[in-house]
């Protein structure tokens, strides 16, 4: 997995220093790119077109870091902090992928909705 990271960090390096349409493009814009690129995806996968499922799916990744970096520069915000949170929610929500255990999808499940509910209460 590692080699084809680096390779999409690399690809969106050049985008973010070269294509004028993610500095031009609002937020929302690219939002709304995602959302054709899901549908897209999803017709490939229901046409079981798997070589357009392979094109629509790097499509998606594309975009999908194209949010990122339209943010970034939209809200000024830093990429690592977001990448940061994620983390420590993924510790709660998963944390048998950092034991690197396997649970049953049921006890997945489990643990899931109850680090949910106890963020829920956090918040209230």
């Amino acid at each position: 997995m590692e080699k084809w990271l680096k390779k999409l960090g690399e690809l969106l390096e050049r985008n973010d220093k070269y294509d004028p349409w993610i500095d031009e493009a609002s937020v929302l814009e690219v939002l709304n790119t995602v959302r054709e690129e899901i549908d897209e995806l999803r017709q490939a996968v229901e046409k079981n077109d798997i070589d357009n499922v392979k094109e629509e799916t790097g499509d998606l990744l594309w975009t999908a870091f194209l949010v990122v970096l339209s943010i970034k520069r939209k809200f000024k915000i830093d990429v690592e902090e977001v990448i940061n949170l994620l983390e420590k929610k993924m510790k709660n929500r998963k944390p048998y992928i950092f034991e690197e255990k396997k649970p049953s999808l049921d006890d997945a499940v489990k643990i899931w909705i109850e680090a949910k509910k106890k963020e829920v209460k956090k918040l209230q």
